[in-house]
């Protein structure tokens, strides 16, 4: 990881519209909700899942996130 950046910290902080705003919380959401996200929570205090329950439902991306951004994206 490349930490050689600098912040500077006289910027203004960008605002993001509304809509995206929420869009994003709604995608973070979903994310941690899926089947990888409690697995890995879970640490070894749970069997692991078999690796065939983490594949996608909808092909490769999940479908819910695609259909609100491109919701979002039509709007």
């Amino acid at each position: 990881m490349d930490l050689s950046f600098s912040f500077d910290r006289d910027a203004e902080p960008v605002a993001w519209p509304g809509d995206l705003a929420v869009l994003m919380i709604g995608v973070q959401a979903r994310q941690s909700a899926s089947p990888t996200a409690t697995a890995q929570a879970a640490g070894d205090a749970v069997q692991r899942p078999k690796p065939s329950e983490f594949a996608p439902r909808d092909g490769s991306f999940n479908g819910q996130v695609a259909a609100a951004i491109t919701r979002w994206k039509d709007e």
